[in-house]
């Protein structure tokens, strides 16, 4: 069995399972798809689509720390992939939803974890900067999140979200300053 016809397998169970039906189905075809993208790789480690439907296919199991690993392994077989790219580019924006809910609910470690993986597939998606900077600043990390609003500034310069952020961290190092002389 060859590479190509392994990955188109794996392709068709892709397809099944993002399919509109039950969440029980949808993660029987994508582990299947996974299966076949596996052998793919393993008969040909230089085959690309594997590499990047693997990815895909992780978005599907909601595994979104493995589809960040596979696009950069797809990446590193052809670096200017525009596939590779874009996809990386959508895959910040999961990563910072995911990363903005978890913090929300209370795991504020994982949700920085997964903020920091928005970053490093896409180091110029703004949202992610302003996300990172807020989860700081309610942490107290006020030098880092300066550092994340300004960021996001240096992408988005306009950015309305950053400089409310900077100058409240601004306010809170005054406020600071403020208790610590009074002693």
């Amino acid at each position: 069995c060859s590479s190509d016809l392994l990955s188109a397998a794996g392709t068709a169970y892709y397809q099944l399972a993002i399919l509109p039906k039950n969440a029980a189905q949808s993660k029987y075809y994508a582990k299947k798809a996974d299966s076949c993208f596996t052998k793919s790789i393993s008969i040909f480690n230089g085959y690309f689509p594997a590499f990047m439907n693997k990815a895909l296919n992780y978005v599907v199991l909601n595994e979104l720390d493995s589809s960040l690993k596979y696009v950069d392994y797809a990446q590193k077989l052809i670096p200017g992939s525009q596939n590779a790219f874009g996809f990386k580019k959508s895959l910040s924006e999961k990563f910072t939803l995911h990363g903005i809910e978890l913090f929300e609910k209370g795991n504020k470690i994982e949700g920085l974890k997964s903020l920091s993986n928005a970053l490093k597939a896409n180091k110029n998606n703004y949202r992610a900067w302003n996300n990172m900077g807020k989860a700081l600043t309610i942490i107290g990390d006020l030098e880092k999140a300066t550092l994340c609003f300004r960021s996001a500034l240096q992408i988005e310069p306009k950015n309305s979200i950053s400089i409310k952020g900077i100058t409240v961290i601004d306010s809170l190092k005054q406020i600071t300053i403020g208790r610590v002389s009074k002693k």
